[in-house]
């Protein structure tokens, strides 16, 4: 073991070899799968608790020292915008929301989110508290075409038809 690898804990050397991408992840994930065994039940605090859980928990372990910058609403919550968490060195900012869609996972639908995004400090928004920020996700399809695929189109367009 190198010198320098002997001052650090164990603990922080390994969280340091982990990839926050991929951490982040993890997070959502567990938190979208907390929230499954709720669906259909009709019960929106029982969604609501089981996913601000499960991503707390997660969160807690991370790589970084994190501030949550935006967070879930509503009492109970232990993700408020302002909290820190989080088991690194590095600061950084967090927008976090175990569940976006509560009322739908309680009344049996799909569509329903879980999200975390994370970036340097001062790098995330804070919206004004009257604020509604809307939100979308798209798939591979909405990607935009490929330059040449436009570049046919165009040519095609504009050949005059025989």
């Amino acid at each position: 073991m190198s010198t320098a690898a002997r001052g650090v804990p164990a603990a922080e050397r390994m969280i340091r070899g982990r990839n926050r991408g991929l951490e982040l992840l993890r997070a959502t994930e567990a938190a979208a799968l907390s929230v499954g065994r709720w669906l259909g039940r009709g019960d929106k605090a029982g969604t609501r608790d089981a996913g601000h859980g499960v991503m707390e928990e997660a969160l807690t372990g991370m790589p970084f020292e994190g501030r949550i910058i935006i967070g879930p609403e509503g009492s109970n919550n232990r993700l408020l915008a302002g909290t820190t968490i989080g088991a690194g060195r590095d600061r950084v900012d967090l927008a976090v929301l175990p569940v976006d869609g509560i009322s739908l996972v309680a009344g049996g639908l799909s569509q329903a989110l879980s999200v975390a995004a994370v970036a340097e400090t001062g790098g995330i928004l804070l919206p004004p508290p009257v604020a509604y920020m809307h939100k979308i996700a798209v798939g591979p399809q909405a990607r935009a075409p490929s330059t040449s695929a436009t570049r046919r189109r165009t040519t095609s367009a504009a050949s005059p038809s025989p």
